[in-house]
Parts: structure tokens; C-alpha cells; sequence
């Protein structure tokens, strides 16, 4: 009876591991497909991401950026379809777990601040990365250990290889049109006028409130930014016009040297280096919220209506043009 009941009980806990076994794969792949197709749709976040690293020579990064698409993208499909299980769950989970050595050195280092796996979407802490990667690992460990070694197939192989020279073929052509025009061949930032606001844009500092509120992207180390922020201030200090509220991507200790070094004067918050990537091609970027809604947005030059208001805040007697404003306006430009 007891070894009935002891089967009994045992029964239950290896049906879960064989359902982790089995999906496990099926997971990982899912993330590695989808890690691959952020990389070809907005190839020069993660360029950036990896000039920053500063293990790349520059002129090999727009061929590794290409390379990592495609070879995340064929081996999530070949996870996802069980290609050789035997040689490539063993060999990927050790390279997830590299992979995630090399996060949490290049965050501790503050080369970066977040792995830059994700395209922006999704910014784990290196904590969080690296718990990630060890899960990812496990989950390929333990399918290796419980599944079969199947044959690779014929199919297999084209879908896995077809895929991932499309995925690097998508990747050059989007490198190609973004550094040619300024814009990405698919345009997926949600930053955009008629949207609605979402607080995480900021890190939480402005939320779909009614008052009116300007959100400017900074750069550190931008010099137009530098001038920028002086009219911000005049700006944020001024009640006929809509505070401010600025966001960079450097850490805190960084961010505090900033608003110290330049006298800002109106609050300064910090988003995960590759969230701001995502969210603006430029600094500095601004946009303009109104009820919760995202009403204007440029990118350097500043809006001629927006000029006009500031115009008329500080100089009520005076008759303006706008496009005397937006000539003015044009006399600055945005760091790319």
C-alpha cells in the first residue's frame, strides 16, 4: 500500500517536469525569436547599445548587429521546432548563462545600464537579467536531461536557416533606411501625438493627470541639451506656461551631476538607457501632454505654437509671427 501511495504522490511532480521538459524549449525559443525580430526592426538601439559596450570596433558594429539578429532568430526557431535537441539546449544554455555573466559585468561596470536584450520594451535590473538567464538555462537543462535526441530534420534545417537569413537580410535593410533617413523603416515608437500618456515613460514623475506637463529627453553629455535646459527652467518657472519635467538615461549618480552642474531647476528622472532609445531617436526630444494625451512632440528645433506661448508669457506687448518664431527656432538643432 505505501509504495501505491508513494507512486501515487510521485506521479503528479514528474508529469510537471515532463510539461517543463517539453515547453521549456518552446519558451526560450519564444524569447530568442522575439529578441531577434526587436534587433531587425530597430537595429540601431542595440548599435548603440553595443558602441557604448565598447567591445566592438566601429566599423563592425552595424555586421554585428546583423549577425546576433539572425543567429537569435534561428535559434529560437530551432528550439521552437526541436532541431538536434541533443547538441543545442546543452550549448545555448551555456551561452544564456555567458551571455548573462557579460550583463552583469557591463552594468556593474556603467558602460550600461540594462542588458539591452529586449529592445526597450522590457528593462530588467541586472538582477532580474541575470535571473532571467539562469531560468532560461534551467529550463533547457532540464528538457536535455528528460527529452529524446531526435534526428534534425530537412524542414528543420531550411526553417531555421530561412528564417534567420531573412531576419539578417530585414536587419541590414532597416540599418540601411534609418542612417539614410533619419527614421525607422518600421516605425513602432509610441511616442507619438494622439497618443495616450503612459507614466512609465517617465519613470513614473508624470502620469495622465489633466494639468499640462513638457517632457523633455536629455542627453548628458548633449550640448544643445546644455542650452536647452536653460529655457526650461525659465519655463518651468513660469505660470502661464506647463512645467517640466526632464528624463535622461544615466544613472542616478550621473543624473545628480547633471541637474548639479547645469542649475536645473526642475525635476530629473532617470529611464533605463535602452527604454530612452526606444522612445526617442534624438536628443533632445520634448513633448507636450495635455488631459493625458500626447498633444505635441520635436526633436531640437522648438515647435513654432510652443515658441509663440513662450513668446507671449514673457514678452505680452510685443506682436509675434510665427514664422518668425519658427525661423528663429530653426537656428537650433538636435544632437543625433
Amino acid at each position: 500500500m505505501s509504495v501505491i501511495t508513494a507512486t501515487s504522490a510521485i506521479a503528479p511532480a514528474l508529469l510537471k517536469l515532463t510539461m517543463a521538459a517539453r515547453l521549456g524549449p518552446a519558451f526560450v525559443g519564444a524569447v530568442f525569436v522575439y529578441a531577434g525580430a526587436v534587433k531587425a526592426l530597430a537595429p540601431l538601439n542595440f548599435q548603440a547599445h553595443l558602441s557604448r559596450l565598447g567591445w566592438i570596433p566601429a566599423r563592425l558594429l552595424a555586421a554585428t548587429v546583423v549577425a546576433v539578429a539572425a543567429v537569435e532568430t534561428g535559434l529560437g526557431v530551432a528550439l521552437l521546432v526541436g532541431l538536434t535537441p541533443g547538441p543545442t539546449l546543452p550549448v545555448t544554455a551555456v551561452g544564456v548563462l555567458l551571455l548573462g555573466a557579460a550583463s552583469f559585468w557591463s552594468v556593474r561596470s556603467g558602460r550600461v545600464t540594462d542588458c539591452g536584450c529586449y529592445g526597450g520594451y522590457f528593462t530588467p535590473s541586472v538582477a532580474q537579467s541575470v535571473g532571467l538567464n539562469a531560468l532560461y538555462a534551467t529550463l533547457l537543462l532540464l528538457a536535455w536531461t528528460a527529452g529524446a535526441r531526435e534526428p534534425g530534420s530537412f524542414w528543420k534545417v531550411c526553417l531555421v536557416v530561412g528564417l534567420a537569413v531573412v531576419t539578417g537580410v530585414l536587419t541590414g535593410v532597416a540599418q540601411h533606411h534609418e542612417s539614410a533617413n533619419g527614421r525607422p523603416l518600421i516605425d513602432l515608437n509610441p511616442l507619438k501625438p494622439g497618443r495616450r500618456w503612459r507614466a512609465a515613460w517617465a519613470a513614473g514623475a508624470v502620469s495622465s493627470e489633466p494639468q499640462e506637463r513638457l517632457v523633455a529627453y536629455l542627453g548628458t553629455d548633449c550640448p544643445f541639451c546644455h542650452q536647452w535646459v536653460r529655457v526650461l527652467n525659465v519655463v518651468h518657472g513660469s505660470p502661464e506656461l506647463p512645467d517640466v519635467v526632464g528624463v535622461v538615461g544615466a544613472p542616478a549618480e550621473a543624473r545628480q551631476g547633471f541637474v548639479a552642474e547645469h542649475g536645473i531647476r526642475f525635476p530629473v528622472v532617470s529611464l533605463r538607457r535602452s527604454r530612452l532609445d526606444r522612445l526617442v531617436s534624438a536628443v533632445p526630444t520634448t513633448v507636450l501632454i495635455e488631459h493625458g494625451v500626447i498633444t505635441s512632440k520635436w526633436v531640437g528645433n522648438i515647435a513654432p505654437e510652443f515658441l509663440t506661448r513662450f513668446n507671449r508669457a514673457f514678452f505680452p506687448n510685443v506682436q509675434h509671427d510665427a514664422r518668425e518664431d519658427a525661423r528663429a527656432a530653426l537656428e537650433t538643432s538636435a544632437e543625433r
